[in-house]
């Protein structure tokens, strides 16, 4: 589960420190690329929902360990965009897949934890 973890992070920080290279990309306003990145939080809102119940019905492992390929594959869509809406799209799914495997990883190591 150590590895989940490292992904989180990886994925999280390449997407982060990409950011302006983003915006500069898509030519957008700073106020558009901020509606943009809007996006990103409401796919993690939405992703917020079913995550624990998928973690309590599959376990979280079996949740925390797919999901962290998803979350590269996620971070790889988000790379390959060439507009604005594909990039909103990206930004989205990327924030739902990253929900979920953070949940799962999480509630995976306090299951640990406690053994």
């Amino acid at each position: 589960m150590t590895v989940a973890f490292i992904i989180n992070g990886f994925a999280v920080g390449s997407l982060m420190s990409r950011i302006p290279d983003y915006k500069h990309t898509l030519n957008v306003s700073t106020g558009g690329f901020g509606v943009a990145l809007l996006a990103g939080s409401i796919g993690v809102l939405i992703g917020l929902a079913p995550a624990g119940k998928l973690s309590a019905r599959y376990g979280s492992r079996s949740i925390a360990v797919p999901f962290s390929y998803l979350i590269c594959l996620a971070l790889i869509l988000v790379s390959l965009v060439q507009n604005y809406l594909e990039f909103i799209l990206a930004f989205a799914l990327y924030g739902f897949v990253a929900a979920i495997q953070d949940v799962a990883m999480n509630a995976h190591a306090i299951a640990v934890e406690h053994k």
